[in-house]
């Protein structure tokens, strides 16, 4: 497959530039991606010259959107990529938030680092649209009730929504077939 983009670069340039980014240092590949892209380059196109899928290249792009202290610990390696892609979702005092509890050891394993940010990024999508309705009663479901779902419904797409943390996706069609006095309701 040949790269057919118009830029002041030339693909070869660009592959070299790409081949001596180093696979173990996800911002300098990031900022590499980021030139190129500037340069005329599109997501498509890089991915061909470095031999990595389209999205892969989007994670790498998403790092830059981390705070200047959240970058610094990703480049002396004292947080792993993964959680630090996460963290790239979130705001940036939240951003500060979780690399400050990385940081007194409230995280024992990478996966439970993940799961606090992705957790914390739940929050914050939640704070930003408080009144989101997600079924046909008209009532927002609280995160006590997605729970319960997924505890007592023992479809295989709820535990695989479960791992990746998208439940609503999965189980909206289970939720209207359920009453709602079968939930505990949080006050408000």
């Amino acid at each position: 497959m040949t790269v057919t983009t118009a830029t002041d670069i030339p693909p070869s340039m660009a592959r070299e530039v790409i081949a001596h980014i180093g696979r173990n240092a996800p911002l300098r590949e990031a900022r590499a991606y980021r030139y190129l892209l500037d340069a005329g380059f599109t997501i498509d196109d890089l991915a061909v010259m470095a031999d990595r899928r389209p999205a892969f290249i989007g994670w790498r792009l998403d790092l830059l959107k981390l705070g200047r202290r959240v970058q610094a610990a990703l480049d002396e390696g004292r947080i792993w990529w993964n959680f630090a892609w996460e963290i790239a979702q979130l705001s940036q005092p939240s951003q500060n938030v979780m690399l400050a509890r990385f940081d007194r050891g409230e995280f024992t394993t990478s996966k439970q680092a993940e799961q606090a940010a992705r957790a914390l990024a739940a929050d914050e999508a939640d704070a930003q649209a408080p009144n989101q309705v997600r079924d046909a009663s008209g009532l927002p479901w609280t995160p006590l009730e997605d729970r319960y779902l997924l505890d007592h419904w023992a479809h295989g797409n709820a535990q695989i929504a479960e791992a990746i943390g998208r439940s609503e996706n999965a189980i909206p069609h289970r939720r209207r077939h359920l009453r709602p006095e079968e939930f505990p309701r949080q006050a408000r």
